[in-house]
């Protein structure tokens, strides 16, 4: 079974009436960017999105009980776990809703 590199569970501050729209807008960039990548939007995903790659993975939830998107990401290798860190942190703050300076979100640290 390979080794992962992974990272703490994130959560970032997003309003409850956009966490939900931000999330569907994620998956169509996701594949994208990645057309080799499963991207998982669906009930198996539950509230968010999953994306795999053989040597990588990465979820983004939205909170049912909270302000906030909760992302989780591993990979096999520290390059590939840099590259993806970098991608979903771009990701990220493409979207002006989410705020990374609120004191909801926890974990900033390991996207930058």
């Amino acid at each position: 079974m390979p080794q992962y590199i992974s990272s703490p569970e994130i959560k970032l501050f997003c309003p409850d009436d956009k966490k939900a729209e931000i999330t569907a807008q994620i998956s169509p960039i996701l594949r994208q960017d990645y057309p080799k990548a499963e991207v998982i939007d669906d009930e198996r995903a539950g509230d968010g999105v999953r994306f795999d790659m053989p040597d990588s993975m990465f979820v983004i939830r939205y909170s049912q009980n909270g302000p906030y998107l909760t992302i989780k990401f591993e990979a096999t290798t520290k390059a590939r776990f840099e590259e993806l860190r970098h991608y979903i942190s771009k990701l990220l703050h493409s979207f002006k809703e989410i705020d990374f300076e609120s004191k909801i979100s926890v974990n900033l640290e390991a996207l930058k």
